[in-house]
């Protein structure tokens, strides 16, 4: 998380709000002045003195967190979660799972569609498992900022045989939270960033995602 507190606080709230038992909570807190950290609820914190990135973000918590554990929620700081969200992705049985983001913050309490799968994975809300980790390796951190680190990796799942998908289970998912909360310098910053990610991307790939 960079920016946003009082969203990150409400995403947070929907975490711990899952219904299969005990939560823990690890914050990666890119934001200055430890802001993030001074305010939230949370189990676990790693701390960047300089914002790491999406990828390096995600490399260093998954990183720490596979020691423990063999399978991990990681979510963005602006979405909210239905209760059974987790439970839902889990009982999937696969290997990387996401549910699907809604605009719409009345939208996730619908009925959930846990049988209706697409191909393309949601990575604001991802289930990962270690397996995966290990198999695909980490998130490519040649990818600066943010953008283009998810198709990256979902390209490269395909590439090892590891089925990714997302299935019929909303959550609500305020689009570019993080950007909506900068200053308008960092905001360009960020879209340069995506900007050079994206030719990144096709240089790797020969083509956009």
């Amino acid at each position: 998380v960079r920016a946003g507190l009082e969203m990150t606080q409400e995403a947070i709230e929907s975490f711990y709000a899952q219904d299969i038992g005990d939560i823990y909570v690890l914050l990666v807190d890119n934001s200055p002045n430890h802001e993030m950290q001074k305010s939230l609820r949370y189990n676990g914190c790693i701390h960047a003195n300089e914002p790491m990135g999406v990828s390096k973000s995600w490399n260093t918590a998954l990183g720490s967190i596979f020691e423990s554990t063999s399978h991990v929620l990681v979510c963005n700081n602006d979405i909210i979660l239905r209760p059974d969200a987790y439970r839902l992705l889990l009982e999937d049985g696969g290997g990387f799972v996401t549910c699907v983001g809604d605009a719409n913050r009345d939208a996730i309490w619908g009925e959930p569609r846990p049988l209706d799968k697409r191909p393309h994975p949601d990575f604001a809300c991802y289930l990962i498992r270690k397996w995966v980790w290990e198999k695909v390796g980490k998130f490519d951190e040649t990818f600066k900022g943010a953008y283009c680190e998810d198709n990256d990796y979902h390209l490269r799942m395909h590439q090892a045989g590891v089925d990714a998908h997302c299935i019929g289970v909303p959550f609500y998912h305020r689009v570019s939270g993080t950007i909506k909360h900068l200053s308008e310098d960092d905001a360009i910053k960020v879209h340069n960033q995506a900007h050079a990610n994206r030719e990144h991307f096709r240089q790797k790939w020969g083509c956009l995602p």
